[in-house]
């Protein structure tokens, strides 16, 4: 009976009881369990965003600095400048490989700028020597033009002297 309806009740009073503790201590840890979430999804965020940034900063310095560096060096090659340190050549990734492609353009740039450079030179001393044969030539020729007109000009006064003697040696012989 009566003993066992009064357990009753208080067995669905502390039921009564515990669910509602339990219903507040959800709730309770609802609120945090969501704050939690936040505070997690974040500081993930964050670290996210920091990784990101630390990344792009190292790609920057090893990929992107690099590159900018090795075609303003071929911007060098292009103007002439053969004489310029090809900078990563020690690397051994892939900005190493371009950066030892590039200084072997540039060491045969230099080899064919130098080849370019000595038969230039080699030109201009056979135009000088070609200049200086002509000159020689030209001598030669205008002294043998005046030897020839003197030869002329003698043989035409021995001649003249050959038919003067000539003339004389008639006179004498009428004479005599």
């Amino acid at each position: 009976g009566p003993a066992l309806e009064e357990a009753q009740k208080i067995a669905v009073g502390i039921n009564d009881q515990l669910i509602k503790n339990l219903n507040q201590t959800i709730d309770t840890n609802d609120g945090k369990t969501s704050s939690a979430i936040y505070t997690t999804m974040s500081i993930i965020l964050i670290i996210s965003l920091a990784i990101a940034t630390l990344s792009f900063l190292a790609i920057k310095r090893s990929v992107t600095n690099p590159l900018a560096k090795l075609l303003q060096q071929m911007t060098d090659l292009r103007e002439g400048r053969f004489q310029i340190t090809i900078e990563g050549i020690t690397r051994t990734e892939e900005i190493g490989k371009i950066a030892n492609g590039l200084e072997e353009f540039r060491v045969s740039l230099d080899k064919a700028e130098q080849a370019r450079e000595e038969a230039a030179r080699a030109k201009q001393a056979e135009e000088a020597l070609l200049k200086r044969r002509a000159s020689l030539t030209d001598e030669f020729v205008t002294g043998m033009t005046h030897l020839s007109e003197s030869f002329a000009s003698s043989s035409n006064e021995v001649a003249d002297s050959a038919k003067n003697l000539s003339a004389t040696a008639e006179e004498t012989a009428r004479q005599a």
